[in-house]
C-alpha cells in the first residue's frame, strides 16, 4: 500500500501551520423554534465561513467550533436566521483567535 493511501501515515514534511480548534460561545440570546443562530467568521486570509451554532442547555449558551490560525486576527459576527434569511445580527467584532471566544448577544439594526 502506498503511503498516500494509508490513513495512519502522517507526512511530517507537510506544513500544517499553527491552527487551533476555537470554541465560539454566545450567551443571552433567545430564539423561536423556526430560527437558527449562525456565526460568520472571517479569518486572517479573508476566508469567510458561516457555521451553525448549537444550544448547550446546561449553560443556555450557543456554541460552535471552528479551526483558526492561533493568535491571528479574525472578524466574528453572529446572525439569527429564519428560513435561511438573516433577521437579526450583531456588530462585527475584531479579535484574535484563541481557544475560547465568548460573547454576549447584542443585536444591531440591519
Amino acid at each position: 500500500m502506498a503511503k498516500s493511501n494509508n490513513p495512519l501515515f502522517v507526512d511530517s514534511t507537510r506544513l500544517h501551520g499553527d491552527r487551533i480548534g476555537t470554541q465560539i460561545e454566545l450567551s443571552n440570546v433567545l430564539i423561536y423554534d423556526d430560527e437558527a443562530v449562525m456565526v460568520v467568521v472571517t479569518n486572517h486570509l479573508g476566508e469567510v465561513d458561516q457555521v451553525p451554532m448549537k444550544l448547550l442547555e446546561e449553560t443556555m449558551t450557543y456554541q460552535a467550533r471552528v479551526w483558526l490560525g492561533h493568535q491571528k486576527t479574525v472578524a466574528i459576527q453572529f446572525v439569527i436566521e429564519k428560513n435561511g434569511k438573516p433577521i437579526l445580527q450583531s456588530a462585527t467584532m475584531q479579535t484574535r483567535a484563541q481557544y475560547v471566544i465568548s460573547e454576549d448577544w447584542v443585536p444591531v439594526l440591519v
